[in-house]
């Protein structure tokens, strides 16, 4: 049984175009790679007391890093507990501490963590009162189950008490911007200089205007090359920006570091650049903002990287990637892709996604990652001994195609071959696959229409 024809792939996108039309791209709940299970930044910020400097820290830590283990405690129902420690603080030039901050960690959940599952984060912030000066860091996670630390003394934040001069502004950093019943909420991205691919937000800058940003002009441009396209320079400007009256301060909340303007009597405001994040693939780029007012000009220049989390492994592989294509593409359009140059090939492969693509206005195409993310699913379910082919076996099509089933339903009887039936009830279709071998190779032997 073929699955390229037209019906299937028009099928196939409507589907995916159904399923993820709801969905956000990777975001800041998304987990970070394996070597960032730990990411952290220092803000250096001023608050409304001007005879003391404050610093913002910002902690994102994978759950998974933490030992999960039975909660012997609940005997009415199952349930996993974590337990652990995690210790911040700041230190002067002379090893002196300056701050200190100590907090548990309590986590419970129903089950234990399962391959290829998504982990959830723990994500929190406090605001330091601390001297003038360069601090050193030292941020300490403990897992009480295996013993096993985690210890970070190599970071650095430089702070300093307001001058109160016009223009004068803390370190950005990466937010997004809510507007929640009429009133603004800044949702800290928390990964540091780093962007994940997909998401949107801009830089927020506490800044001081005495008066009242009248006359302000802000600037900025993005330059930089793309991850897998080196040859492809990317540029891009803008002018806009929201001021809001006032100084950024925490707010309260469960699982997210948000910040809000609380009024203030001097003229600090909490400045919002928006910068098309949600256009740049990944890569590294260098960013410069211009602000200016009068006869007063402040460069400012960053760098960023933005990068995927859990991008699926078989969309590092080329070939990999147009090979599981024959499952949707004409043979044409592959022949296309393998034909030319890797550069010119791979171009064709992009353009091929981009008129699958959901949404145009952003670099994510929801369609390709849910497609390839199956392709991954596949092979690890389905694939046999000596080969990774688990997307071509009928089973991997069939799950490529259409997602996970509804049900699924093994029958093993004695004297009959062994069956799966995976009922979909969203598109109304049962499959029907047999081992006759009875060695694990499962085929597609009849399709029922509920």
């Amino acid at each position: 049984m073929t699955f390229t024809s037209t019906k299937s792939l028009l099928f196939l996108l409507a589907f995916f175009a159904q399923a993820v039309h709801s969905q956000k791209p990777p975001n800041a709940g998304e987990p970070v790679p394996k070597d960032r299970n730990i990411v952290f930044e220092a803000v250096p910020m001023f608050g409304e007391d001007t005879s003391k400097a404050y610093v913002a820290f910002h902690y994102r830590i994978n759950k998974n890093y933490f030992v999960f283990v039975k909660n012997q405690k609940n005997t009415t129902e199952e349930e996993y507990v974590a337990r652990g420690e995690l210790m911040i603080e700041l230190l002067n030039e002379e090893g002196v501490s300056v701050g200190r901050e100590i907090r548990t960690v309590n986590l419970t959940r129903a089950t234990l963590p399962s391959t290829g599952e998504p982990p959830s984060e723990l994500q929190g912030a406090v605001v330091f009162t601390v001297p003038d000066g360069t601090l050193n860091i030292v941020f300490e996670v403990d897992d009480k189950e295996s013993g096993r630390t985690f210890v970070e003394r190599k970071q650095k934040v430089t702070t300093r008490r307001p001058i109160l001069r016009p223009l004068e502004g803390s370190i950005p950093f990466f937010v997004e911007m809510r507007v929640q019943e009429g009133k603004s909420k800044f949702i800290v991205s928390n990964r540091g200089s780093d962007v994940v691919f997909g998401s949107r937000g801009g830089y927020l800058i506490q800044m001081y205007l005495p008066t009242g940003g009248e006359g302000l002009h802000v600037s900025w441009n993005i330059e930089g090359r793309l991850e897998d396209r080196q040859q492809e320079k990317v540029e891009l400007e803008g002018t806009q920006y929201t001021l809001l009256s006032g100084f950024p301060q925490l707010a309260s909340s469960e699982n997210e570091i948000i910040y809000e303007a609380k009024p203030t009597t001097l003229a600090w405001n909490v400045l919002f650049i928006p910068l098309p994040l949600e256009k740049l693939f990944p890569g590294s780029y260098q960013l410069q903002i211009e602000f200016k007012m009068g006869e007063t000009t402040i460069p400012v220049k960053r760098s960023l990287r933005v990068y995927w989390p859990q991008k699926p492994v078989s969309l590092t592989l080329f070939d990999l990637s147009v090979d599981a294509l024959r499952i949707i593409a004409k043979e044409e359009e592959i022949d296309e892709m393998y034909g030319f140059t890797t550069y010119r090939g791979y171009l064709r492969f992009m353009e091929f996604w981009k008129k699958r693509d959901p949404d145009t206005t952003t670099a994510y195409n929801e369609v390709m990652a849910e497609f390839y993310r199956r392709v991954d699913e596949s092979i690890r379910r389905f694939s046999s001994l000596k080969e990774n082919d688990g997307y071509k076996t009928d089973r991997g099509r069939i799950f490529v195609l259409y997602g996970t089933p509804t049900t699924t339903e093994r029958r093993l009887l004695p004297n009959r071959t062994p069956t799966e039936v995976w009922t979909y009830q969203n598109i109304r279709r049962k499959f029907i696959f047999t081992d006759p071998s009875r060695n694990g190779s499962y085929i597609l032997t009849e399709t029922e229409t509920l």
